[in-house]
Formats: structure tokens, sequence, C-alpha cells
């Protein structure tokens, strides 16, 4: 069983207004005539002070988990004015959403094509941390086979697919998909709120809605809402009203505002408690029940386990960390997500699913066409370079970022997730 919902709105991206016009505006000019700049900026931090736009600002031992004693905040980095994008692009990537939800869904239940496109093409043997996600999902595969009575298996998507778009041709291209520690849904709901606040505060001038700042031009987001009411869903699934989500964090996480506005409208909403700990903190108190598989932290059952930490190495330090992953991965919890979900965000995957057939293989003509899209636009999903299912040397250029697609991905980690990603002025739809 499968739960999703596709975020296409996050900071930076959700924050931007839906400009109809093609032009780009003069923002120098516009903000000198019509914007009183140092006025929308108080506003602002403000605003974001008032309704929780908030981050931390750690210290020198990095800690700086609200609302810890003395902790220290401010106002999450952010543009005093949305930026213009394409309307037809951000709703082309609204359009495709629940595909690339179906798409994902379908891969990670694959295993033998994750088999093929992380394990024959020599990957693992390559990237030790995703060998070692690999790991913990083969055994508990190997685990449910064994068992007399397999335990349930309930999974919860919670996804962001980051765009860009072409320079040359215009053309709306996917960096990557998101499936792991999805981050901004709350803050980047927050921002498209302040924007329009601050457009209807000072932005009133005929020039300034010349300009396509208009409250009907500005999309609304419900990212503040939704990834509370996925994580209810799978509440619900598991069906024991006594049991807690379990949101596993990073140590000294200064997003933790996001995370935390999720655990508030998970509350106001449906009534459902949350938790939170680091990997550490399962390792010390989680216990599995050899039996049922329930697990239990810190004297409460699990009924979801949501993870806003494990997508990079840096989240390992210890085998401790790695002891709670698998914990975790072989009790019966919902996972948000699964060690499947986690290998079907990879990049090595979706390079894979760009090659001939691929995409087809798991979604009808009409939703691989829209996932594909015009070939003239260039799209990510049409590489120029295709990546054989095999060892040697001409697999291993194919994972060269440089070798494939209209645009070269920047230098980053097989699963960045969203991390050290600031606010700004950039694209709604990223």
């Amino acid at each position: 069983m499968s739960f999703s919902i596709k975020l296409t709105t996050a900071v930076p991206a959700s924050l931007a207004s839906n400009r109809l016009s093609s032009e780009t505006a003069n923002w120098a000019e516009l903000s000198g005539k019509l914007i009183p700049k140092a006025s929308m900026a108080e506003d602002m931090v403000c605003w974001a002070a008032l309704h929780g736009l908030l981050v931390g600002l750690g210290g020198t031992d990095g800690a700086s988990e609200p609302p810890a004693a003395g902790t220290a905040t401010c106002h999450a980095p952010v543009s005093l004015l949305p930026t213009p994008f394409p309307a037809a692009a951000f709703r082309r990537a609204k359009a495709v959403a629940t595909d690339f939800n179906e798409l994902v869904d379908a891969v990670a239940a694959d295993h033998d094509f994750l088999t093929e496109a992380l394990v024959d093409t020599g990957t693992l043997a390559g990237d030790p941390f995703t060998a070692r996600i690999w790991q913990i999902y083969e055994e508990a595969r190997a685990a449910d086979t064994t068992r007399e009575k397999p335990r349930r298996r309930l999974e919860l998507g919670i996804h962001r697919s980051d765009y860009m778009l072409d320079g040359e041709s215009g053309a709306l291209l996917q960096v990557e998909m998101n499936t792991i520690s999805v981050s901004f849904a709350s803050l980047g709901a927050l921002v498209s709120r302040a924007h329009r606040h601050l457009v209807e505060r000072f932005a009133t001038a005929a020039a300034v809605v010349d300009g396509g700042y208009s409250l009907q031009r500005m999309p609304e987001s419900s990212s503040l809402e939704a990834p509370a009411d996925a994580l209810a869903a799978a509440w619900s699934a598991y069906a024991d009203p006594g049991a807690v989500v379990l949101f596993i964090v990073q140590p000294g996480e200064r997003n933790a505002y996001d995370q935390r506005w999720i655990a508030d409208m998970l509350w106001e909403r449906h009534r459902v408690p949350a938790v939170r700990a680091t990997l550490a903190d399962v390792k010390a108190k989680g216990v599995v029940d050899d039996e049922s598989g329930a697990l239990s932290y810190n004297g409460e059952r699990v009924a979801v386990a949501y993870f806003r930490a494990g997508y990079a190495p840096t989240d390992y330090p210890t085998e401790a960390e790695w002891d709670a992953r698998r914990i975790v991965e072989l009790s019966d919890c919902v996972k948000c997500p699964s060690a499947a979900y986690h290998l079907a965000g990879t990049k090595r995957v979706q390079q894979y699913l760009a090659g001939d057939g691929q995409v087809e293989r798991f979604l009808d003509a009409a939703a691989s066409a829209r996932v594909r899209g015009a070939p003239r636009a260039g799209s990510a999903w049409t590489p120029r370079a295709r990546c054989p299912p095999r060892r040697g040397p001409s697999s291993a250029a194919c994972l060269r970022p440089e070798s494939w697609g209209p645009l070269r991905p920047a230098a980053r980690p097989p699963k960045l997730c969203g991390a050290g990603r600031r606010g700004g002025t950039r694209g709604l739809a990223r």
C-alpha cells in the first residue's frame, strides 16, 4: 500500500508568483519607483516572526533545535517579492505530479528494475552509502519471505520534484525527484502567504499591477497542510489509535520549524500526536517486537516513521545510526520513505529511467509522454547519452553527470533532498 502526496511547491520554488506575461520585470526599476523597500523589509521580518516563518541560527556547537531554552532564531531567508515564472511551465509541472508519484511507487515495487539500475550497472560498487541502503532493503525483503506470517508493508511517499527553466528553449527541465526528507513544504507555504500580504499591502500602484504583481496571478499553496494530511492518512491505515508519528530528525536541526509546522498541523487537523528523535535516539530507545514487528520508541508504539534525516552519509556518523535505520525498516510501521522509495529517488535510478522504454515499463503511453515531455523541449527525461544496463567503461562513463541531459547537474551527493538550500528569488516550480 502506498500513500503519495506530491509537493510541487517548495522554497524557493513555491514562493514565486505565476506571472502570465512572458516578459521579465525589471526589478531594480520597479522596486525603486513603487516599493519602499525598507518598509517592505521591516514588514516581512515582522510577518515572519508573527507567523513562524523562522529558522534556527545555531551556535558554535551546531545545536539549534527549537524550542530549547536560549535558542536563537531569525526569519527564513526570503525575497521581498515573488519571482515571475511562466504560467504554462508551472501548470505543466502540476499536471505531471501524479504521474511522477505513480512512477516512483511502481519503481520502488519492482525489485528487478532496481537491481538493473543499481546492481547490474555497478553503481553500488562505487557508492558505499547507497550500497548500505540497498543492504537494508534486501534484508527486509528476505525477512518477509522467510516469516510464516509476513509483516504488513505500508509505505508513504511525500515527494518534491525540482525544476529549472532552460534559458534557450524555455523548457521546464527536471533536476531531480526527491523521495526522502522533503523540506520546506511548511515554510514555502508561509512565504507564499507573506508575498501575498506584501503585494496587497505595498503594491497597489497601477505600474505594479502592470508588472504582473497581482494576487490573481499568485497561486496559493496548500503545502502547509498537505504533508500532515498524508501522515494522518498513513497513521489511520496503521489502525492503532494509541500510536504516534515519529519524526526522525538531524541533531541540531536549524530547519526544525519547517518540521514542527507539520507536527502542529497533524495535531490541529487530526489530533495525531508526533514525537521527535534522532537516529541515535532511535537506536537507544527503539524496540521492535520480534513476533508482531511493532516498533516502540520510548515506550510509545510508532505508527509512522517520518524521515527528515537519513538521506546523506553525514547522517550516519557511527554504526548506531545505521542500526536505527535497519530497526525501522524491519518493523511493521509505515515508512516515509521505505528503503525502496529511498532507492527509487537516487540520481542513478532517475538517470536509468531516462533510457529508451524505461518509463514505459511503468506508465501507460499518455502518462509516459507527459513525464518525458515533448521531444523538442529537451526534457531531462530524454538524455543525450543512454546508459547500458551492464558493468564496464561505458556504464562508468554514463555515470558522469555531464554526459546526459540538456542541463548539467551540479556536483551533488546522490540524494541531496534540499539540504543547504536557501529561500530566494528563483522560479516557482523548481
